[in-house]
């Protein structure tokens, strides 16, 4: 009896966390939204990555961003958002993964594949051979 207690607790609990981090996704989402409506938009597919530490930002949530369009076509951010709500973006051609305080695109080293935020956010990446613009939109 008490071990289906146990279980069942954790399921509600398993169950709460996963409709939280949901919840939280979708509220940035939207917020996305009314900050830059020419680029994020409420059919867009946005990705929770995971969390990095900066020295100057504190905890950056890291989110990616996949908007369709006509044709097939895609277009894809990176979207930080920083404790002190400040929220940064740049264009990019794949989705990354987080690996400590580093973010690792799927390109060869040589052409660029990383963002280190350990001292603050680049006003500038090399990503897959092109210098990408990291905007603050607040």
């Amino acid at each position: 009896m008490q071990s289906r207690i146990r279980f069942f607790l954790f399921i509600t609990c398993a169950i709460l966390c996963l409709f939280s981090c949901a919840t939280q996704t979708e509220s940035r989402k939207h917020e996305l939204i009314a900050l830059e409506p020419d680029f994020f938009h409420a059919e867009d597919d946005f990705v929770y990555l995971g969390d990095i530490e900066s020295l100057s930002c504190g905890k950056l949530k890291i989110y990616f961003n996949e908007n369709i369009f006509s044709n097939n076509r895609a277009a894809y951010r990176l979207v930080l958002f920083g404790e002190d709500n400040s929220v940064w973006q740049c264009k990019v051609g794949d989705k990354p993964r987080i690996d400590g305080n580093v973010i690792v695109f799927p390109y060869e080293q040589e052409f660029g594949n990383t963002i280190s935020i350990n001292e603050s956010i680049p006003s500038e990446v090399w990503l897959d051979g092109e210098i990408v613009k990291v905007i603050k939109i607040r």
